[in-house]
């Protein structure tokens, strides 16, 4: 892995984390996004694309 490849693997993992989040209480689990699922779809979205980006990064680098 090279450094591009490095830095756009954490910002990837942590927005496909963070369209995924759960809170928990006593009682029941509910999706952090419930309320405002275009913003966990915004997420997802920006996650697709920053793997998209590393996917095409480490292919470049294998073909070289």
């Amino acid at each position: 892995m090279n450094a591009k490849t490095k830095k756009l693997l954490a910002p990837a993992l942590s927005l496909t984390l963070l369209a995924c989040a759960f809170t928990f209480d006593d009682t029941h689990i509910q999706w952090f996004w419930s309320a405002q699922p275009g913003v966990a779809l915004a997420l997802a979205a920006g996650a697709a694309l920053l793997w998209a980006l590393l996917m095409v990064s480490l292919r470049r680098r294998h073909d070289a």
